[in-house]
């Protein structure tokens, strides 16, 4: 009986110890990819940590009207794999725009902020206030980085109570629900110039 037990109690030790040889065995001769229980990334945040060819890699576009453009999504490309954090932040420097997102689970955002409008915000134009006179803006409403110009004729106290009460309104456009967005919107926003320059030929009458 005593024999028995000691043959079960050795069996179950040999078969430990073959386990632990096992997974040290893969840890040092598998290559990163296959490797049991490490992330794909090695950790990126860590110094010194490398992308490997397991890490899914989103390149984007930010643009002014705050719509994003995924570039490309999918594995790292060849002229990334091996780089190290430092070397990613020199190859995608904050200076030119770039913001680096790294996820410990494998993957990294690369983030360009674009000093332009996307290709279907590009022709919108929208009315503003500038120095207490109507002014045109570049994009939808609510993006009121590129002035265009100003309309010298049309004075903030000359304009109809109903559009001026709507500029005075969008300035404050981000605390509004959506439905008073929206109503903003139909009356302050074109999607080009033709139909802005018929809005204001109309508002020309009005003043006149």
């Amino acid at each position: 009986m005593f024999k028995k037990i000691y043959w079960v109690g050795l069996s179950c030790v040999v078969v430990a110890m073959v386990a632990v040889v096992f997974y040290l065995a893969l840890n040092f001769f598998v290559a990163p990819l296959m490797k049991p229980g490490l992330s794909v990334f090695n950790i990126v945040s860590a110094e010194g940590a490398k992308i490997t060819r397991a890490t899914t890699v989103r390149q984007e576009n930010s643009y002014l009207c705050r719509d994003v453009e995924i570039v490309y999504q999918g594995p790292a490309p060849k002229d990334m794999v091996g780089l190290d954090r430092q070397a990613l932040d020199k190859k995608y420097p904050a200076g030119a725009g770039w913001t680096i997102k790294y996820d410990n689970g494998g993957s990294v955002v690369l983030t360009r902020a674009v000093d332009d409008f996307c290709s279907l915000h590009k022709d919108y134009r929208h009315l503003g206030i500038c120095r207490n006179v109507l002014a045109v803006y570049q994009g939808p409403l609510g993006s009121d980085q590129k002035l265009l110009r100003l309309e010298e004729g049309k004075k903030l106290d000359l304009l109809p109570e109903d559009i001026r009460g709507s500029l005075e309104m969008s300035s404050n456009l981000a605390d509004l629900d959506q439905g008073a967005r929206e109503k903003l919107k139909s009356q302050l926003e074109f999607e080009n110039e033709s139909l802005l320059n018929s809005m204001l030929e109309n508002l020309d009458e009005f003043i006149e």
